[in-house]
Parts: structure tokens; C-alpha cells; sequence
């Protein structure tokens, strides 16, 4: 099966949906699939093949320094040469799809899908939307930064859903409830299937702390409080940071690891400051993923204190290295952290995110009990194998109904 996947941003980008399609592209690759992925030109290299995934990037969006980096952080400058450059991704995908004799057409969220549905109406292709989740319609308010333009992508998005530009639509579940609101909208459960980030347990693994990031971090015997994600208001950062006096008020040795990109980040070094506890904090720049795991095995405690959904793909790779994890208790986010077992869940409130990770920090049974079963949870229920293979049979069951 020839499979094409389009979206704005791929590697070096990383990000919860940059880091799926490269990790779906390879597991597709190692069962005999072949993966091309069309996306816009930061200043790479216009046709490449990496890790076995044939790229091809158009446009002149901008150019990026840098081994990596975060989408999220130019997403907003880019806007306008991006919408500008969606005609050259139509035709980049078209020439794809023909010249590769392409079966299945993978667009990520629905301004990719509104240019492939075309292509794939003109080829006679299947569409096949991968829908990374909604942020709701508060999670609009808080990243629009007002409840009026908010409304007006959250209404974008339920009208996106109701025009249906595809043959399939696949719904990741983020823990925001976007299944049910494609229900609500009115897409048929026969042509929605409902998945999940599987994390790659090989990669993601319990080790020791590593003695070149001490030495590099000049982390000494701190504890280390570890927050991975992108630095947006809707992920909580403010609340993880006012959170700190709280922390070190009751244990004085400790460090917090801050590393992510997006647009808040000077702010939030910033309010440190204002705290007079930057010293306490360590600020990384996005980080290649492939570096993440030595990160997440400094971690003593990992916070995700999202006020929307909490379902990332960076919080089940730290269960997945078995941390324990303190989890904000909003959306689905029950469906996978279990109060006790393998997170300790808190409201979205500083004072009891602080309190979380103190309880963790202070109780090294309760540490070794949730360290244990984040680690099973994740083999038993979230690895890549149990989404992705379920993903592949999807595309296959679609191919055959249309042919």
C-alpha cells in the first residue's frame, strides 16, 4: 500500500503531530508500505528521503536555524505565507498521488484535508483525515485570547466537520472529547475510527539518570521536576511555575526542567523572575525526540498541568519511561492517568499541583508504586503497535471498499 501523508509542518519540526507522522510513517515503512509526506519548505531540502519516508516540501515559508524546532513557535509568523502556499501543496500533492501511483491520501487536521479532498475527487483516490483532536471551545478561548475569536474557530472547526472533506476520518483522542463532538455533528461512527499516540516502548524506557546531562544541566542531588510540552497557555506552564514556591517552600533541593518552545516562553521566564526563584528553573528550547528519553530519566516528577486536555503524546512517553507523573484532572484525561495508580491527579489550581508533587516527593512507596504501573500501563494499552496496526488495517479495509 502507497500511502500519502500531507501536513504543514514535518521533520525537523517536533510536536505531538510532527513526531506521530514520522513515528506511523516508519512503523508503515517496516511492514512494507511505502510513505511519502508533503509539507512546506522552512529551508530544508526540497526532496528528500529520510529514515526511509520520501519528503517533499514546497513553498518559501521561511528559513530555519537549527538542528530543530518547534512548529507551534513560528506558526503565527508564517501564517499568511502559509495560507499562500496551500495552492503549491495542492500541486505538489496531485503530482504525488499520480506520479507515485498513491492509494491512500493522509491529510493532518481540516485546512489539509480541504486541498486533498480535491486531489483525491480529481484521482479517484481515498481521503483519509487524520483529526488530531479539538481544543473545545474554551481551549479556543484561552489560545485565541478572547472568547469572540475563539468562537469563531471553534464554529470553523464544527463547520469542517459538517462539510466532511474526506472518504474516513481517524480521531486521535486527546482527551478533549473530539470523538463525541464528530458524533454530535453528525459523522456516521461507520466512517470514524477512533484512535490513539502510541508511544514506542523500546525508546521510551526506565534508565538511570544520565551523568552527561547532569554535569551539562549542573544538576547536582536536586530533585528534578520535569515539564516537556509546548510553552502555551493551554498546557498550563503558568500554573506549573506558580506552582514552585509552594515546592520549594517544603523541599529545598530542587530543580525544575522547563523544555518546550512557543510564543509564551519569555513570560514564562519572566514570572520566575518575578518569584525571585529563576534560579531554580532550567529552560531547554524544543529538543529532538530522539534526546527525550535521557531527559524524562532526570525527572523525579513530571507535571502536566494542561487545562484542556492532557492526553499528549510527551505525558504517555514519561509513563512510558515509568515517572510519576502529577496530571491536572480535565477533559477524558481519566481514560488513561488513574489517581493512585500511576499519577497522582490534581484540580487545575497551583496550590495542589504543588501538593501533588510534594506528596510524590515525600512518600517513596507511593513513587515506586506509580513508577511500576505507569511503565505497565502504557505496554499494556498504548504502544505503537496497538495504534498503528490498527491504523494500517483501517487504510486497508478503506482501499478494498473503494476499489
Amino acid at each position: 500500500m502507497k500511502i500519502c501523508v500531507v501536513y504543514e509542518f514535518f521533520y525537523p519540526f517536533v510536536g505531538g503531530i510532527e513526531t506521530h507522522i514520522l513515528e506511523f510513517a516508519k512503523y508503515a515503512i517496516s511492514k512494507g508500505h511505502e510513505v511519502h509526506v508533503v509539507t512546506l519548505n522552512y529551508g530544508f531540502n526540497a526532496e528528500e528521503t529520510y529514515q526511509g519516508v520520501h519528503v517533499h516540501r514546497v513553498g518559501k515559508v521561511g528559513n530555519i536555524e537549527g538542528p530543530v524546532v518547534s512548529g507551534i513557535s513560528v506558526r503565527k509568523g508564517s501564517f499568511f505565507k502559509r495560507i499562500l502556499s496551500m495552492p503549491k501543496m495542492f500541486m505538489k500533492t496531485w503530482e504525488v498521488v499520480r506520479k507515485h501511483n498513491i492509494d491512500i491520501i493522509n491529510p493532518n487536521l481540516f485546512i489539509s484535508g480541504l486541498i486533498t479532498y480535491l486531489v483525491g475527487k480529481m484521482t479517484r483516490r481515498t481521503v483519509v483525515v487524520s483529526w488530531q483532536g479539538t481544543y473545545g471551545k474554551e481551549g479556543w478561548y484561552q489560545i485565541m485570547g478572547s472568547k469572540l475569536k475563539g468562537g469563531i474557530f471553534f464554529f470553523l472547526e464544527k463547520i469542517m466537520l459538517r462539510i466532511k472533506p474526506w472518504d474516513k476520518l481517524i480521531v486521535f483522542d486527546d482527551g478533549t472529547g473530539a470523538a463525541e463532538l464528530a458524533l454530535e455533528i453528525g459523522v456516521k461512527k461507520s466512517d470514524m475510527l477512533e484512535s490513539f499516540h502510541g508511544v514506542d516502548e523500546t525508546m521510551f524506557k526506565p534508565k538511570p539518570k544520565p551523568a552527561y546531562l547532569l554535569k551539562e544541566l549542573d544538576i547536582k542531588n536536586e530533585k528534578v521536576i520535569l515539564f516537556a510540552s509546548r510553552l502555551t497557555k493551554i498546557k498550563g506552564v503558568d500554573l506549573m511555575i506558580n506552582a514552585a514556591p509552594y515546592i520549594v517552600d517544603k523541599i529545598k533541593n530542587v530543580k525544575f526542567l522547563i523544555v518546550g518552545g512557543g510564543e509564551m516562553k519569555e513570560s514564562f521566564v519572566e514570572r520566575t523572575k518575578e518569584l525571585g526563584i529563576e534560579g531554580k528553573f532550567i529552560f531547554l528550547d524544543s529538543q529532538p525526540h530522539d534526546k527525550m528519553p535521557d531527559l524524562f530519566a532526570l525527572a523525579d516528577v513530571c507535571c502536566y498541568t494542561g487545562t484542556v486536555g492532557n492526553r499528549s503524546l510527551s505525558c504517555l512517553e514519561s509513563l512510558s519511561c515509568g515517572k510519576a507523573d502529577v496530571v491536572t484532572d480535565v477533559g477524558r484525561v481519566k481514560d488513561f492517568a488513574k489517581d493512585g495508580f500511576n499519577c497522582v491527579l490534581v484540580k487545575i489550581d497551583s496550590k495542589e499541583i504543588a501538593d501533588g508533587v510534594i506528596k510524590i516527593l515525600t512518600d517513596e512507596k507511593l513513587k515506586r508504586r506509580l513508577e511500576e504501573n505507569s511503565r505497565k500501563f502504557i505496554l499494556d494499552n498504548m504502544t505503537i503497535e496497538k495504534s498503528y496496526k490498527d491504523i494500517l488495517i483501517f487504510f486497508e479495509e478503506v482501499k478494498k471498499s473503494k476499489a
